[in-house]
């Protein structure tokens, strides 16, 4: 990871946007970085455009930044609200093959397709893992420290499963 950089995490409500984005600044802030955040809920309860956007750095944060260096889409609709911020020197991360859209070549874009919807539907058998798809990928791109985030995802689904199994037990 370079010095400073901004993601936007953008795809429909209710697949993982919020959470991915909160899981990628976690991980940074306990590997001492520091870490300023925004994000949108769309009106609805589940669709809707959301989007998280996330500045990390080795230095101290002032402002969010006037734009972004990564757009992570989830689907076509963040492609489409994000594409004409695309400038030369961003990175598109994007959910292809297996997504609902194809990114266009974009001149001095550097493009990565990642089979999200794919690898979390076909290999690991649950539409809802495309965000920790995601976050695998993105953390892979940039040198996230990988450490924070596997402490991070074992802690929250540590705690997933006993909450689970105490309401299983309850019955």
């Amino acid at each position: 990871m370079g010095k400073d950089i901004v993601i936007r995490i953008g795809g429909e409500g209710g697949e993982g946007v919020i959470s991915t984005g909160d899981m990628l600044a976690q991980a940074a802030a306990r590997a001492g970085l520091e870490v300023l955040t925004f994000r949108t809920f769309p009106a609805e309860i589940k669709g809707g455009y959301a989007m998280y956007q996330l500045r990390v750095s080795t230095e101290k944060i002032l402002s969010q930044g006037d734009t972004f260096h990564v757009c992570v889409a989830f689907n076509g609709e963040a492609y489409e609200m994000n594409k004409d911020l695309l400038a030369p020197g961003t990175v598109l991360v994007y959910d292809s093959p297996g997504g609902d859209f194809q990114s266009e070549p974009i001149e001095g874009v550097i493009q990565y397709p990642v089979p999200m919807t794919k690898i979390s539907k076909v290999d690991l058998g649950s539409l809802i893992s495309k965000n920790m798809v995601a976050l695998g990928a993105v953390m892979q791109l940039f040198s996230f420290p990988a450490d924070s985030l596997k402490d991070l995802i074992k802690a929250k689904f540590d705690e997933l499963v006993k909450n689970r199994q105490k309401h299983y037990l309850s019955f």
